[in-house]
């Protein structure tokens, strides 16, 4: 008897010291996700590049799957987060997983650093690191919209990105505080937000803060962004094609002319003029010779290349161009270099076009490229072609329930007759072979923010990838993906 008490005394001191060691750890598990979510360290890579850690997505959860088994082999070995490889052996391996299972979400929670061409960013990662990251910014909204936090921008849980022809205008019609930086909040002064719902807002209205071309210039957004101020983003995005078409046609003087004697018709200016000149043709021409005085500068580009065709034919290899200032190229008479200048994203530092053609100085290239760590967010692509329904999935997937309020598409220069007919979008199979592959680095960016986007399902991202090779047959497009540990040490 004695013999089976002190066996049951032994057993029961093992049992109470085996709790007090899995107590322990769970503690400082919590305390290291904590110290983490606060601080969110900074340190520079080899390359000089900012880091911004982003542990606390990873870990929320962990304890959690540590206590119910279910934790992955990804977060269990850190050695499986690896870097990019652009072999075809596994771009093929890549797109075919994705195509079996097209319902998963794929999320991408990795911390290394944008590099060369493209994104570099983890193709797949664990399915805990999905939910981790999915929970996290569900929790974290609810928390501030239940002790109504919405905050003020910039001090918001979310950016939302506005590329410029990519629809975020419309979609900023949607947003409470969808104006520029130096507006005051909430946006009242302009006609578009005057009559803003506020009793159907959404949750991405009441957790972003709005950012347009002004606030990346002034380098508002990306100070907000280097700060950590917030925790994820939100980004409008287009088939790089069809936004450099876009582009052009909205930049062009002729449709400038257009748009701008269209908006005077409706002052009463032009009753006077009318009377003093006796015809609409004799007030537009006097209209004309005004506004090609005042923006003279876009008239002298355009001379270049008054079609999309001459644009394009001028494209031939522009990374091989010469470093200077457009009106350079000009007084020498060098179009293509004009040409090059313009669609050129490594240019933007000496080209001269942040004000004269915003659009083109702006894409996925240039504004990555200018904040290293920007990449590093979780992202949520609000892609052209399927706004509304990139736009409800990206509510829902923070939490919204009910009806979601989507905007009415107007892209400028496609629905409107006047503008079709008053600039051509016609382009020989050679001009358009030219364009796509002047437009090889920014589809690499796009794609990587199309695959690493968490509000994208996997037939979603393949859709898009489809579309922009039938765009581009030229260009071998694919989604980025990782190395393996053979291509480590192969």
């Amino acid at each position: 008897m004695d013999f089976i008490w002190r066996r049951w005394n032994i057993l029961l001191v093992a049992s109470l010291v085996m709790s007090a060691v899995t107590l322990s750890s769970n503690f400082a598990l919590l305390a290291g996700v904590q110290q983490t979510r606060h601080h969110h360290d900074v340190e520079d890579d080899d390359e000089g590049m900012i880091m911004i850690t982003s542990e606390f997505n990873a870990l929320t959860d962990l304890n959690d799957d540590r206590q119910n088994g279910t934790m992955s082999e990804e977060v269990k070995d850190d050695e499986s987060r690896t870097d990019v490889t652009s072999s075809d052996e596994h771009k093929q391996e890549t797109n075919s997983s994705i195509a079996e299972d097209p319902e998963n979400r794929l999320i991408s929670n990795d911390d290394t650093r944008g590099g060369g061409s493209a994104l570099t960013t983890n193709s797949i990662t664990s399915t805990s690191t999905k939910e981790t990251i999915h929970s996290h910014l569900q929790r974290r909204a609810r928390e501030i919209l239940m002790n109504e936090q919405s905050a003020k921008p910039p001090n918001t849980l979310g950016a939302f990105i506005h590329l410029g022809k990519t629809g975020g205008s419309s979609l900023s019609t949607l947003l409470n505080n969808g104006c520029h930086s130096w507006v005051p909040k909430p946006c009242r002064d302009d006609l578009a937000h005057a009559s803003f719902d506020m009793k159907h807002e959404t949750i991405l209205s009441k957790l972003t803060t709005y950012y347009h071309t002004p606030d990346f210039s002034n380098k508002v957004m990306f100070n907000n962004l280097k700060s950590n101020i917030h925790e994820f983003i939100v980004i409008t995005v287009r088939d790089p094609f069809e936004r450099m078409v876009s582009k052009y046609v909205y930049s062009h003087p002729a449709l400038l002319i257009v748009n701008k004697f269209e908006a005077f018709k409706k002052t009463a200016q032009f009753t006077i003029q009318m009377r003093k000149l006796g015809s609409e043709a004799a007030v537009y021409a006097f209209r004309e010779a005004k506004i090609q005085d005042k923006h003279r500068e876009i008239f002298d580009v355009y001379e270049c290349f008054p079609t999309l065709e001459a644009f394009a034919m001028l494209l031939d290899d522009v990374l091989d161009h010469k470093a200077e200032h457009w009106r350079d190229s000009m007084k020498r008479g060098d179009c293509a270099n004009v040409a090059k200048l313009a669609v050129n994203p490594f240019a933007i530092d000496h080209a001269g076009f942040e004000t004269l053609l915003t659009h083109f100085h702006w894409n996925l290239v240039s504004m990555y490229q200018s904040h290293a760590g920007i990449d590093a967010y979780p992202t949520m692509a609000l892609r052209t072609e399927h706004l509304n329904t990139d736009w409800i999935a990206s509510n829902r997937y923070l939490g919204q329930d009910g009806d979601v309020l989507s905007p009415v598409m107007k892209l400028r220069d496609t629905s409107s007759t006047i503008q079709s007919s008053v600039v051509s979008k016609d382009l020989s199979k050679e001009g358009r072979k030219k364009v796509c592959i002047a437009l090889k680095d920014e589809y690499d960016y796009y794609l990587s923010i199309i695959w690493n986007s968490i509000n994208l399902k996997q037939d979603e991202k393949l859709e898009s990838l489809e579309y922009s090779r039938k765009n581009c047959p030229w260009l071998d497009l694919s989604f980025p993906i990782k190395k393996t540990h053979e291509d480590d040490t192969s």
